[in-house]
C-alpha cells in the first residue's frame, strides 16, 4: 500500500476504533451500575484499571506487536476487542465484566501504536505533519461522537451499545483482514527484482522527542483532572447544571479537533523548543487560572484555551516522536504510554487530593508539576541536542 492508499483504510479505522472505545466507556457504566449495582467507587477503580491495563499493554506487547507485524496485530487486537466486548454481555459476573474490561484495555495497545507506527512510515516534515494531522482529526471525532452514540443506544436498550460495539470490532477485524490479503496478493502478481546493495539508514531521531512525551503527559493529567474530577466540583461546589458542565468538555474537544486541523496545516511548530516550552508554560498557567476561576466565562474561555494548548501539545508528542526514527511503532507506544500515564495521574492523583484537600489544590498542584515539567524538557532537549552534535562529529 502507498501512502495515499493506506490512509483511506487508517483514517476511518482510526475514527470507528476510537468511537468504539468511547461508546464502551461510556455505556459500561451504567451497564455495571443497572446490572449489579456496582458502586461508584468501583466504577472508577474500572476506569483506573482500565488505563493501567493499556499502559502495560504499550510498555510490555512491543515485541509481540513487532513480531506480528501491523498486518496481523490490526485484525488479532480489533477480534479480541470484539470478543471482550461481547463476554462483558454475556458473561453475569461482576469480577468477570472487570476481566474483560481490562484485557479490552490491555489489547488496545497492539491496536494503536502499530497503526501509528505503519501511518508514519516512510514520512518526514510536511508529509508527517500532514498525515499526523489528518489522524488526529480522525480518532478525536471518534472520541467525541462515541458516547453522544452510545447515549442514544441506552435510551433504547441497556445491552444494545455492547452489541453494536462487538459488531464492530467484528467489522473492523474482518475489514482490516480482507485488505491486508488482497494487498498481499497484489504485491505477489509483481515480478520480483534483483536485491539492491542499499545503505543502512541512520536513525535521526528529533532531540525534541522527550520534551514533547513530556508535554502530552502533562496535558493529559489535566485533562484527566477537567474529565473526572472537574464534574463533581462542578456539580457539589459551584452548582452548574451537567448540561452546563458537558458544554465545557464538549467544547474542549471541538476546540481540540479545530486545532489539529491547524497543526496539520503548519510547520511552524515543527522542531521547535521555544513553541514547546511557551505550550508547557502556558498549560501550567491555564491549570493555575483555573484553580481560581469563579465564573462561568471565565471557564469557557480557558477550557478553550486549553483544547487549543493539548492540540499542539499532542501533535508535538506525536511529530518529534517518530520524526527521523527507524522503530516508529516503538515510539509510539511511548506516547500513548506517556499520555495515558498522565491521565491515570490526574483521575487517579486528582481524586485522591480532592477528596482530602479541594478541586483548587487539585490544580494548584497540577500547575506546579506542569511547570517543574518545562524544566524536565529544557534539560532532555539540551542533552538530546549534545550527544546528536558528538555524533555526527
Amino acid at each position: 500500500m502507498n501512502t495515499l492508499d493506506k490512509r483511506y483504510l487508517i483514517y476511518p479505522a482510526a475514527f470507528l476504533v476510537n468511537a468504539g472505545i468511547t461508546m464502551l466507556n461510556f455505556s459500561v457504566i451504567f451497564f455495571m451500575r443497572r446490572t449489579y449495582g456496582t458502586s461508584p467507587a468501583l466504577i472508577g477503580w474500572m476506569s483506573a484499571f482500565w488505563a493501567f491495563a493499556y499502559l502495560t499493554g504499550c510498555i510490555g506487547l512491543g515485541g509481540i506487536s513487532r513480531r506480528l507485524s501491523y498486518r496481523r496485530a490490526l485484525p488479532l487486537a480489533t477480534f479480541v476487542m470484539g470478543i471482550s466486548t461481547l463476554a462483558i454481555l454475556t458473561i453475569p459476573w461482576e469480577l468477570s465484566a472487570l476481566f474483560w474490561y481490562m484485557l479490552f484495555g490491555l489489547i488496545t495497545a497492539l491496536h494503536w501504536p502499530p497503526l501509528m507506527g505503519w501511518l508514519s512510515e516512510g514520512l518526514e516534515g510536511r508529509n508527517l505533519s500532514r498525515a499526523v494531522g489528518g489522524f488526529n482529526l480522525s480518532w478525536s471525532t471518534g472520541a467525541g461522537s462515541g458516547p453522544f452514540i452510545a447515549g442514544m443506544l441506552i435510551e433504547r436498550s441497556l445491552t444494545l451499545p455492547l452489541i453494536v460495539i462487538a459488531l464492530l470490532y467484528g467489522f473492523m477485524a474482518a475489514l482490516y483482514l480482507t485488505t491486508f490479503t488482497l494487498s498481499q496478493r497484489r504485491k505477489s502478481r509483481i515480478a520480483e527484482v534483483p536485491e539492491l546493495d542499499i545503505p543502512k539508514v541512520k536513525d535521526q531521531s528529533s532531540p525534541l522527542r522527550f520534551a514533547g512525551w513530556t508535554g502530552v503527559a502533562s496535558s493529559y493529567t489535566l485533562l484527566g483532572a477537567l474529565m473526572f474530577i472537574f464534574p463533581m466540583y462542578a456539580e457539589d461546589v459551584l452548582g452548574y447544571s451537567e448540561s452546563f458542565t458537558g458544554l465545557l468538555l464538549f467544547l474542549r474537544g471541538a476546540v481540540t479537533v479545530a486545532g489539529f486541523y491547524v497543526a496539520g496545516k503548519t510547520i511552524f511548530w515543527h522542531h521547535n523548543p521555544v513553541q514547546i516550552g511557551i505550550s508547557q508554560l502556558l498549560l501550567a498557567a491555564t491549570a493555575l487560572l483555573l484553580a481560581f476561576a469563579a465564573h462561568p466565562g471565565t471557564y469557557l474561555i480557558l477550557f478553550t484555551l486549553f483544547g487549543l494548548i493539548f492540540a499542539l501539545q499532542y501533535a508535538t508528542s506525536i511529530f518529534h516522536g517518530v520524526s527521523g526514527a527507524l522503530n516508529r511503532e516503538r515510539r509510539m507506544a511511548i506516547h500513548e504510554g506517556s499520555l495515558t500515564f498522565g491521565v491515570v495521574l490526574g483521575s487517579a492523583g486528582g481524586g485522591l487530593l480532592y477528596q482530602r484537600f479541594s478541586f483548587q489544590i487539585v490544580l494548584i498542584i497540577t500547575a506546579l508539576a506542569v511547570a517543574a515539567a518545562a524544566l524536565a524538557q529544557l534539560a532532555s532537549y539540551r542533552t538530546q541536542s549534545d550527544h546528536k552534535k558528538a555524533a555526527s562529529r
